[in-house]
């Protein structure tokens, strides 16, 4: 008897925990805010600082971004020197600018963040300027 009424009162207290709900349950959250997706939108701008050449690729992926701008470069540079094209500066959903001075080679490439476009070509003419006492914005774009 002492054994039947063991057992029956750890199935009572087994079965009444089981039913207790946890604390987890009790608890409500907020709902999960909604993802943002935003697409990708890449500006990039290739220069060459043997000539001056420069050349800008644009896209939803950095890899054909790049590729434009280098090739473009290259194909403003159509001399022996198109081999010193190169990525001066790459940004994605952002503003660049590209401000040159009185040779090629003193040059400064800028991109910014939430900013307007003239701001960041004011910041590369800046830049360019601690080179070169007359610079001038060679090319700017802000990404989509």
């Amino acid at each position: 008897m002492k054994k039947l009424l063991t057992l029956a009162l750890c199935a009572l207290s087994v079965s009444a925990f089981a039913t207790t709900p946890s604390i987890e349950d009790q608890m409500s959250y907020p709902p999960q805010p909604p993802l943002l997706d935003f697409p990708n939108w890449w500006s990039v701008i290739a220069y060459n600082p043997q000539n001056g050449a420069f050349g800008y690729g644009e896209g939803d992926m950095i890899k054909p971004a790049q590729n434009k701008a280098l090739k473009d470069c290259e194909l403003a540079s159509n001399d022996a020197n198109k081999q010193h094209c190169q990525i001066v500066t790459e940004a994605n959903h952002a503003c660049v600018a590209l401000a040159t001075g009185d040779s090629p080679e003193k040059y400064a490439a800028v991109r910014k963040f939430r900013m307007k476009l003239e701001e960041v070509e004011q910041e590369a003419l800046a830049a360019c300027k601690m080179n070169s006492a007359n610079c001038s914005i060679t090319f700017s774009a802000c990404g989509k």
